[in-house]
C-alpha cells in the first residue's frame, strides 16, 4: 500500500506544479495536506479490520509521518530540481522509516 502511495503522491506533485495557481503557497500546502491525509486514513480504514494484541493495526501506525510527507510534497511543488524520481526516492525513505517505526510498535 506504501509503495503505491509514494507514485499517487508524486504524480498529485506533478499536476500540483501544472496547476496555475502555486503561487498560493496556503492553497498548495491545503491541497497537499488533504491529499496526504486522505490516502493515510484510506490505509488505516483498510488495516483496521485486522488486530494485532487486542488493537486495531492503525494504532500501531504513528500520525506524526504525515507532516514529514506533507513538507517533502510541498517542497517538491516549488524545487524545480526535485523531478519525480528524485521525489519518489525521498518519500521512498520516509515510508521505510514509517514501515520500520510501524514494526517496532507492533514488538514493544
Amino acid at each position: 500500500m506504501l509503495e503505491n502511495n509514494k507514485y499517487k503522491i508524486g504524480y498529485d506533485v506533478y499536476k500540483i506544479r501544472k496547476d496555475n495557481n502555486i503561487q498560493d503557497k496556503e492553497f498548495v500546502r491545503i491541497k497537499l495536506t488533504s491529499i496526504i491525509t486522505n490516502a493515510y486514513n484510506e490505509r488505516n480504514m483498510r488495516v483496521d479490520i485486522i488486530t494485532y494484541k487486542g488493537k486495531k493495526l492503525s494504532s500501531y501506525i504513528n500520525p506524526a509521518w504525515l507532516s514529514k510527507v506533507i513538507e517533502i510534497a510541498f517542497e517538491a511543488v516549488y524545487d524545480d530540481a526535485m523531478d519525480y524520481i528524485r521525489l519518489t526516492d525521498r518519500l521512498d525513505i520516509i515510508y521505510k522509516e514509517v514501515i520500520n517505526d510501524y514494526f517496532k510498535n507492533l514488538i514493544v
